[in-house]
Parts: structure tokens; C-alpha cells; sequence
């Protein structure tokens, strides 16, 4: 199941019937109906999670407070750092720091993360 709110999917997550999302954790308390990921009817009797394990959202960088105006523009703002999420692998740094961009790009394309359900 995917939503959208304003400048946020989420996928994989349980879609409560007013049409907002929740997952298993996410409240002290669990609605009485969603439709899970799958689509399908749930209720807090339902044997299997509402939510699958590796639900995932992503904003969109319009919705970052701090956004630089320029941010679109070619050449005017500095990136000086990438920040990727992810299930960590136990013999990967959790921080590497790179010596130019051409190896900050390779780092970045190359990261090493554990295999999930989603993938």
C-alpha cells in the first residue's frame, strides 16, 4: 500500500481509514481497521502485521526548512555532504569521508548495506 501526503510517500505501511498511514510501534494503541500493505482488510485480530517490516517514506527536499533558494541552481550551492539511510552491514564504517567529488560519487554509489526484505 503506498500514500501520499504533502511531500511524503510512504510505502508498505497500513492506511488507517481517514487515509493516513500507521505501522506496528507507531502508536501505544492500534486502530480498530486498516488496509495493510498488502491491500487487504486488518483489524488488531489479524494474525499478520499491518505494516511490512521495511516500510519506508521519502520527503521531498522542498519540505526541508533550511533549503538553500538557490538550491536548484547549477554552481551556487555547495554540497558538502550526502547522507544515505539504511540497514548498516557490522564490517562497514558507519562514516566514511572522501578525498574528492569523483570518489565521494563512487563511495556513494558503492555503499554497502544489509540485504533486507526489500530488496
Amino acid at each position: 500500500m503506498t500514500s501520499c501526503s504533502i511531500n511524503t510517500i510512504f510505502t508498505n505501511c497500513g492506511l488507517t481509514d481517514d487515509g493516513d498511514v500507521w505501522w506496528e510501534g507507531m502508536t501505544e494503541e492500534s486502530p480498530d481497521h486498516l488496509i495493510d500493505w498488502k491491500g487487504n482488510d486488518w483489524t488488531p485480530d489479524t494474525e499478520t502485521p499491518s505494516a511490512q517490516p521495511n516500510a519506508r517514506f521519502t520527503a521531498s527536499a522542498l519540505s526541508t526548512l533550511r533549503l538553500n533558494p538557490a538550491w536548484e541552481a547549477f554552481n551556487e550551492v555547495r554540497i558538502s555532504a550526502f547522507i544515505f539511510g539504511g540497514k548498516r552491514m557490522n564490517d562497514v564504517p558507519l562514516m566514511y569521508q572522501d578525498f574528492n567529488w569523483t570518489h565521494g560519487v563512487s563511495l556513494g554509489a558503492t555503499m554497502f548495506s544489509e540485504l533486507t526484505a526489500a530488496a
